[in-house]
């Protein structure tokens, strides 16, 4: 009798003991969940030359409530060709770094997220290096005169079907691409740059790194811009208050209708067209951009 009480003993401690373990698993695994709500990270592209200072490495970490959402204050850059650091995040979510040094020309994709030892799948996204020659003759092109707001409202969707009247937009800067290497300007937020990024790759704008212009910093990122590629062909300018920043660095300006507009393709059509005449020309041109 006493030895089937033993079985029975047994069986009831080991059912409270796998009962005990699911119940830490279970109550880890909720932890984890409700301490650390969802973030997100966005990871700019970077810019650099060959031979010359290494690309600035940018990311913006955004949670919930906007402040810094991690449970550690650094995160990893990692480069395909074997490169890591370690980078620390501000209170308000920003990291930037430099990248390595030495780069080949070319494109140089990387990633930034948590370290292994701190997993979080929600918080790793990448971006890409521009490596160029400090003489690559440049464009720079207003992602607003391509890429409307309400296509990067949803900023989790995948990219759409461009709107009317783009065709003829990427039409012309293919034409430029053969004599000035796109640069394209973003001026929205963290999140949507991201998604106007997608958006320029889906929609078949020549390659080119997509620049943040922080909207704070306006001048002082196109000033980094300038000193980086100072050889500025042209920029092609869908908004008032960009053109004016442009224009005051030496830059030709050449206006275009903001992207919203792109349905009216008639007008939007002969803009690109006037664009794509003056930035291939490489005899001066007026400074005046309603010429």
């Amino acid at each position: 009798m006493f030895r089937y009480l033993g079985f029975i003993l047994i069986g009831v401690m080991a059912v409270g003991l796998t009962g005990a373990i699911g119940f830490v698993l279970v109550g880890g695994v909720a932890e984890r969940l409700t301490c650390h709500p969802v973030a997100h990270v966005t990871v700019f592209d970077g810019i650099g030359t060959v031979g010359g200072d290494p690309p600035r490495i940018r990311a913006m970490f955004n949670g919930p409530t906007g402040s810094q959402p991690l449970e550690s204050p650094w995160f990893l850059v990692r480069f395909p060709e074997g490169w890591t650091r370690w980078v620390w995040v501000y209170p308000h979510g920003l990291a930037r770094t430099n990248g390595p040094a030495n780069l080949a020309s070319g494109q140089h994709r990387f990633s930034a997220g948590t370290p292994e030892v701190y997993p979080r799948l929600d918080v790793i996204n990448e971006a890409t290096a521009w490596i160029w020659p400090a003489d690559a003759r440049v464009a720079w092109i207003d992602a607003d005169a391509l890429v409307p707001a309400e296509a990067v409202a949803d900023v989790t969707a995948r990219p759409g079907p461009p709107p009317e009247g783009l065709r003829e937009a990427v039409d012309a800067l293919k034409t430029l691409a053969g004599l000035c290497r796109p640069v394209y300007l973003v001026t929205r937020p963290p999140r949507e740059y991201a998604a106007t990024r997608r958006r320029l790759a889906a929609w078949g704008t020549p390659g080119g790194p997509a620049f943040w212009v922080t909207p704070d910093r306006v001048p002082g990122r196109l000033e980094g811009l300038k000193g980086v590629w100072p050889t500025v062909g042209g920029a092609v300018v869908a908004s008032d208050a960009l053109a004016g920043r442009v224009e005051a660095l030496g830059v030709t300006v050449s206006r275009v209708p903001p992207a919203e507009a792109l349905a009216e393709r008639a007008a939007s059509a002969d803009a690109w067209r006037r664009v794509r005449a003056r930035l291939t020309d490489r005899k001066p041109t007026s400074r005046n951009p309603r010429r």
